[in-house]
Parts: C-alpha cells; structure tokens; sequence
C-alpha cells in the first residue's frame, strides 16, 4: 500500500482534466476507482446508494451477496467500521460523494491500513470529483437553455406564407446541438395511418419515405409515445434499413422522439449519426425531450402545417446567429444591411451601412467581381450556368447566382475586434454567394431591390490549402533537384576518372618541365599546364555541384556563425559590387548563435543570391535608361523561434508571375546564354542547400505589371524589386574534432601501402605521388578479389590500403567489409577514393571504421595528409 499515495495523485489529474459528463457516472465512478485497487491484497470497494433502504450500486474484491449483507450494517454516523464479513472483520472507510442525480456513499477497505493524511487526500479528491461533475451539470443546463433560445429566436424569422419554413430552419439547429449529421421530421398522416417524412435536412422531400406506427425505430417511438436511441442500427431488428438503401446515406446511431401536440402524437423527430465516437446516450435522451417540447409548442402556436399566410418576410434574427456574414445591397452596390459578423474583419456595422461594397473587398479583387468591370468582357459569349462568372453585387437568381466565388476581403481599421487568430493578417479569404432581390410590383412586373448574399470566412482552409500547395511544390523541386542529382551520380565516377587521368598527365608534364633549362617556351608551356590544371579543378567543383544537389553530406558540417559566411561571401564579390556602383546596406544581427551548417554551401547561396541581384537591377537600369546609382541592395540577419531568417532584397526589375514557378528547376535561366552570365543552376543550388540544411526558401516580388495593376491611392510608394527570405533552423550539435597535424618523418620508407583502382592510369597517378613522397612499398591490384587474395598470403600485411570505391567484381564496400573482420591489432587503415562517393555510401563506411574519404580527382596533398593522418593512428606503425 505504499504506493496509494502516488496512485490518489494520478486520480486527482483525470478528475481535474475531466472536460465531459460521463453517460454513466457510476460506472466512471468505479473504473476511476479500481485503478488504486490491488485484487492480490484482498482490498475492497463498495459504492451504494444511501436512499432508504441502502442500494448496492457495485462492488469490487466480493461477490454481490456480501457486499448487500455489509452495507445492511452500514451507520451513516460513522466514518470507520469495522464489519463482520465471509472474509473475517474488515475495517471500511465510508466517503459520501454527491452527484447530479443521487447521493452516494463509498466504502474502501485496504488490507493494510492507510495513515489519516492519505485518507484526507483521498475526501478532498472525491469532493474535486463532486464539484467537477456539478459544474459539468450545469454546463449542459445553459447548453439546453441556448438551445431553447435559439428556437425562441427562429420564430422571429419564420415566413408564414411557407408552411415547412419553421420545420426546414429548426432542422439543423437541432443537429448543431445534439452534435449530430441531420435530423429528419416525420409527420403522422391519420388517413393513411402512417408516419411521412415531412422534412429531410439535406435532402429535402424528395424521399418519400412513409412508416406504419410500429415500423422502424421511427414508428416504435410514435407507438411507445417515448424517446429511443441505437448506436448499432444494423443489429437492432426495429431498424429499416430500406431506408439507407433508398437514400444512399448509412446510418450509424439514432435517436428518436415523439412530437406531441394537445396530448397526441403529432410526429417523430428524428436525428442521425452522432458526431462523437461513443455515440448518443442518456444525457441525449434528456437534451431531446427539451428540444421535443419546445418545437411542440411552436407547433401548435402557428399551426406551422397550413398554408398561404400573409405575412411580411422577417430574417434579421436568424441571420445575426449565423457564423457567416448576411449582406443586402441596394441598386447602387452600398450595403443597406449586413450582421455583426464582419466585426471579425475589423469593421462595425456602421462602418459599412450606406458605402460601397468596394470598400470591404481586395481591390485586386473588387475588378474581378464587379458586374461593371466583369459582364463587359463577356458581351457575344455564352457561359452556360456553370461558366457564368461569379459577381458580388449578383442581379442573377437560381443556377446562374454566384456560388462560393472566393474574394480577399480588406482587414477593418478596428484591430481589436479581429480574433487573435487573423490578427498578423492583413486581408481574409472568403467565399461568397449570391443572388438578386427581386419582387413584382402592383402591374406584376420584375422589381430589382438589391443584392442578397453570404460571405463565408475561408482563411483558415486557405492558409491551409497554400501551406498544403506549398508543401506539394517543394516536393516536386526536391524530386527534380534529386533526378539531376541522381543521372550527375550516374556520370560522376567515368567523368572525374577522365579528369583524373588528365590531371596526373599534367603533374607528370610539371615534373618533365622542371628537370629541363629554364627557356622562355618551358615558362610558357608551364603557365598553359596550370591553366589546365586550373580548368580541372573547376571541372570537379561543377560536378561535385551537380552531384550534391538534392544530398547533404554531414562530414562538412560545422559550428560557426551566419555572419562569418556573409562577410566571407561579400568578400569574394565586394569588387563586382563596387565595379557596378550597388549600394550595399547591411543590418546583421551579431547576437545570432553560432549554427552547425557547411560553410562553402552557404557561402555559395549568398554569392549566388547577390550575383542574380547584380544581374536584375542591371537589367532594370538598362530597360528604364536609369542610372546605375539607383541600383540597391539590402542584406539582414535576425533570430526568431530558433531559427537564422536571412533576407535579399534588392531594387531589380522582380520576377515575372508566370517563370516564378519555374525559378527553382535546373537549368532554367532567364538570361543569354552566350553571354555566359549563368547555367541556371545557381538558384537551383540555393534551394537544395537550404532545404538540406532543413530549412525553407520565399520569395516576395513586385514587377512594373503588379504596380499597374494596383489601383489603391494608398500603394503609390510601391518599386520593383525581389526579396528572396532564407529560413534555416538552428544547429547546435557537436561535431567532430579535426585530428592533430601530422608531422613526416623516417619511418615512411617502411610503411607497406596496397593501391586498389580498376583504372591503370589512376594506379600510375597514385604510385608515383607515393614514390614521390618517400614511401617506395607500394603495391598495386585492380579489384578487392586479388587484394582478398594477397591478403591471405602476405608475410608483410600492409598498414594502409588505398581503394576504389565503384570497381568489378568485389567492390570497395565489400572488401571494407572483409578487412573489418580482420583483428583490430592487425587490420590494415582503409582509405576510400571515388568519384562518386554518396553521403549513404560514406555512412557505410564509417560503420566499418573508415574515416578518410577522397573525392577523384585528388591532389597529391589529398593523398599524403590522409595518409600519414592514417600512419599516425595506426596500432602497429
């Protein structure tokens, strides 16, 4: 029982997180309860009714029998017993508990005994349980109360003249309390003895269902003349499941209740498909006998059946307890009523009665559904009712109305009366329908009053839908940015052999040139040979860059801080800038953490972000003749949410609407080629870095095309320009320390090295840069099988083996794995060299023990820093 104490603790958190009245409170009551109870400790509880006589509600650790038998002992006035049982004298605590509809006792019986500070946790927990379940009590009470005065409400609004106007309205307030799908009116027709559907909520009367009392949980409530509910239709043999065969619809739970009216049956409401997973019950039954009674009296104030009454068509009411906003609009196009609604735009009423609609909405938007600036580009055409376009002052009625055509409406200047969920925006998506407002005068000739219709507010599904669109696009790029990584891996390994071949002949070339006299040629051919060498290495950048897109490699990552890689970047392009005359503003942020990121990665993002800049505001000069003293630029740093947000904003010509989509996709450049200003890979690059780095790229941009087409007074300040955001998450993990300077010494000249390539001259380069260096053992095979082999018969195993990666039959992967079952004492260092090393195959690797990799095609100081780092951290060397 030392454990109780803990147990009562957890108990006290469900009670106090109970958010819902249980439908069965008493066997809550006991599952709560059973959770402190150890069935092997003989501890017991009963809970009883304390009405006179006592009732045995339940009871835990004794079978029914003896729980009465001890509860006939009980003294209220007491609370400790001890009482005689089939289980010798056991001494109960007794803990009265109220709830809504009954007064409880507890007793609890512990076969050890509990000290009186656990026993006082335990009342005060049971009184937290009591006063949680009484404010959930009173909770559904107002809940009820709405209810009813929302049908008080709806009687305002009801049209006379319509005879299923009430019906129809009461419906989906019903479902909207009872948290259900529909609900469905069924009216008793005495000539026929049958029970009609007289309103179906979503389908209207096109039914035609028609019951026998008796028939169908439906007619089985108009016989009993009493509310019933299933939440297993399909097993209930009162359930017609004709009726889900002809509607089309499956239901899932039901309830039903009598309408009455003068003491007889009048009709059954029925309502389906509770939205809740446990379905309806008791609390239902006893929220729909209030709805019941409430529509009984309506009913049989207004005799809601009969017809053609004259009366004058009243909606105020309803529509100011819709959640959308209700407008009307005069000839004109100015609001003559709208619903406190739009406050959660930010407007009063008044602010809008008497003015044009123009003011609420986009003014992007308001061209695009004005009947004036929309119905002239549609003279001579035929639309059809589903082409027809969507107007917010609508003349139209039935199938050619505007329905849920989407407008930006324009935030209010009272900022706090907009929720705090749209509070950061500064315009709402909404869906608007409707029609004209038609009556016939006293000739019966068409009179147009106004406009009449809804704006429904959509910016949370919009937001949602472009977060979704945007996820969607960044997909796509990925997978076009991972295919070109993918088909530059499939040339990678062949493309840098050559270049690797055409790197050694040039060193081999340097070599020839040195031993020879110093002439005026030789200086010559020496310069040209560099520049080859240059041109190389600029080969193996491209397709590394090419390789890389769509892969991180982690080996590269480092601590530093965002603005050490600007000021690096600026640095390699600060002579361009200045050549160009762009003013350059900086506001960095030098509080920023230091992040884990690759540095040269990110240093080409910024250089390439500034070059496109350069590239665009050099663009606008030339177009607009305009000085290159206006050409701007704007570089900014800041921290939010742990994340390094880096903006680029510049003063060019923008980015067209129509390439936006496209700017991120390989190879897709708006410049000249010939004019060798790019290869359209740069942004494509910037992309893939940042999204590796786990982070997103935005682009906000403004064209001489948007200026034009926006007519506010209140954006004339607005200029082209781009501003590329880059957001990337803070890194802060440690990394790897780099190994100690290797220092040369005698002992090369007996170092044993295996060299393992499928590719002669790649032997031939790395042999003679070994011999070179002083390390004369070196021997050369050209797959892991002959290396496997020599392996086994060597007197002198090597200390270090050189091998490619991608070779037939035993590749570099594989004969790693081999030489890792080898003993650690004598296990040889691997060094692996490729030119198409993936971050996969180097996390393989280091699973294996290697921690030098080499990218063909290598330098000779590549070749003898991984060595001797190796040589240094060999066991046996």
């Amino acid at each position: 029982m030392t454990n109780i104490f803990s147990k009562l603790i957890l108990l006290q958190q469900e009670v106090l997180s109970l958010k819902k009245l249980p439908l069965n409170f008493q066997g809550y009551l006991l599952g709560l309860f059973s959770k402190i109870y150890d069935s092997s400790q003989s501890d017991f509880l009963i809970c009883f009714d304390t009405k006179s006589p006592f009732q045995l509600i339940d009871a835990i650790g004794m079978d029914y029998y003896d729980a009465k038998q001890l509860i006939a002992q009980f003294d209220s006035s007491k609370k400790e017993m001890t009482l005689k049982s089939e289980y010798g004298p056991l001494t109960f605590y007794f803990i009265p508990l109220k709830t809504p509809d009954s007064k409880l006792t507890l007793a609890l019986s512990f076969s050890e005994k509990i000290c009186p500070d656990t026993l006082s946790f335990l009342e005060l927990l049971l009184k937290a349980l009591e006063n949680q379940t009484l404010y959930l009590s009173l909770q559904n009470e107002t809940n009820t109360l709405n209810a009813q005065k929302k049908l008080n409400d709806l009687i305002k609004s009801i049209n006379p003249s319509k005879e299923l106007d009430f019906i129809e309205k009461s419906c989906p307030l019903v479902s909207e309390f009872l948290n259900a799908e529909r609900t469905t009116f069924y009216i008793y027709n005495e000539e026929n003895n049958t029970l009609e559907d007289l309103w179906a909520e979503g389908l209207g009367r096109t039914l035609d269902i028609n019951l026998k009392p008796g028939e169908g949980l439906v007619g089985s409530c108009y016989a009993q003349r009493k509310p019933l509910f299933t939440n297993h239709p399909y097993e209930n043999k009162s359930f017609e499941k004709k009726i889900d065969e002809q509607s089309g619809y499956k239901t899932k739970s039901i309830l039903v209740s009598p309408i009455f009216r003068d003491q007889e049956v009048l009709g059954v409401l029925q309502i389906l498909n509770k939205k809740s997973p446990q379905g309806f019950g008791d609390l239902d039954l006893q929220a729909i006998q209030v709805v019941a009674d409430t529509l009984s009296s309506h009913i049989s104030l207004y005799s809601m059946i009969c017809s053609h009454f004259s009366s004058k068509i009243e909606l105020d009411s309803i529509l100011e307890n819709m959640p959308d906003v209700v407008y009307k609009l005069d000839e004109e196009g100015c609001f003559t009523f709208i619903t406190e609604e739009v406050s959660k735009w930010g407007y009063h009423q008044e602010d809008l009665l008497g003015k044009h609609y123009s003011n609420l909405l986009h003014e992007e938007d308001y061209f695009k559904v004005s009947r004036d600036h929309v119905l002239p580009n549609y003279v001579g055409v035929v639309t059809g009712d589903k082409g027809a376009p969507g107007l917010f002052d609508e003349r139209r009625q039935g199938d050619r109305a505007t329905k849920k055509s989407r407008v930006r409406i324009r935030s209010g200047k009272r900022t706090t009366l907009i929720t705090p969920l749209n509070k950061s925006n500064n315009i709402f998506y909404a869906e608007v329908n409707a029609g004209g407002f038609w009556i016939k005068d006293h000739r019966f000739r068409q009179k147009f009053l106004g406009t009449i219709g809804i704006i429904r507010d959509i910016t949370s599904k919009q937001v949602t839908e472009e977060k979704l669109q945007e996820t969607q696009d960044e997909l796509i790029q990925a997978e076009k940015i991972a295919g070109l990584g993918t088909l530059a891996a499939g040339i990678a390994h062949d493309f840098n052999n050559i270049l690797t071949a055409i790197n050694f002949s040039t060193d081999i070339s340097l070599l020839l040139l040195d031993k020879e006299q110093n002439s005026t040629n030789n200086k010559i051919l020496k310069q040209k040979l560099n520049q080859i060498q240059d041109n190389v290495s600029k080969a193996s950048d491209l397709t590394s860059r090419l390789f890389s897109l769509g892969k991180s490699d982690g080996s590269k990552l480092e601590m530093i801080a965002i603005d050490e890689i600007i000021r690096d970047a600026l640095s390699i392009i600060h002579d361009q800038l200045i050549q160009k005359k762009i003013k350059l503003t900086l506001d960095l942020d030098p509080s920023i953490p230091s992040s884990r990121m690759d540095k040269v990665q990110i240093r080409d993002v910024i250089v390439n972000l500034i070059t496109n800049s350069m590239h665009s505001m050099q663009e606008l000069c030339k177009t607009n003749n305009s000085s290159l003293n206006d050409m701007e630029m704007k570089i900014s740093s800041s921290f939010l949410d742990r994340n390094i947000i880096l903006k680029f904003k510049d003063s060019g010509t923008g980015i067209a609407k129509e390439i936006l989509p496209k700017i991120f996709d390989p190879f897709f450049t708006t410049k000249n080629r010939d004019s060798k200003k790019g290869t359209g890979l740069g942004l494509a690059m910037v992309f893939s870095v940042v999204q590796n780095h786990g982070g997103k790229v935005t682009i906000d941009t403004i064209t001489q095309e948007t200026i034009q087409n926006v007519r506010d007074s209140f954006r004339d300040d607005l200029t082209t320009g781009t501003t590329f955001t880059l957001k990337i998450p803070l890194e802060q993990r440690r990394v790897r320390k780099k190994l100690p300077e290797i220092k040369i010494d005698n002992k090369s000249s007996k170092a044993n090295i295996y060299i393992v390539d499928d590719e002669s001259f790649i032997l031939d380069h790395l042999e003679s840069i070994l011999k070179e260096a002083n390390f004369p053992r070196v021997s050369r095979y050209s797959n892991g099988s002959s290396v496997v082999e020599a392996l086994e018969h060597a007197k002198n195993p090597p200390h270090i083996i050189f091998t490619d990666v991608h070779m037939p039959p035993l590749d570099g992967l594989a004969l790693a794995k081999l030489i890792y079952r080898i003993p650690q004492e004598k296990r040889p260092k691997i060094i692996a060299v490729s030119g198409k090393l993936t971050p996969d195959s180097i996390q393989e690797f280091k699973k294996l023990g290697v921690l030098h990799f080499i990218h063909k095609p290598f330098t000779k100081e590549q070749i003898l820093e991984a060595l001797h780092e190796s040589l240094n951290n060999h066991p046996n060397f």
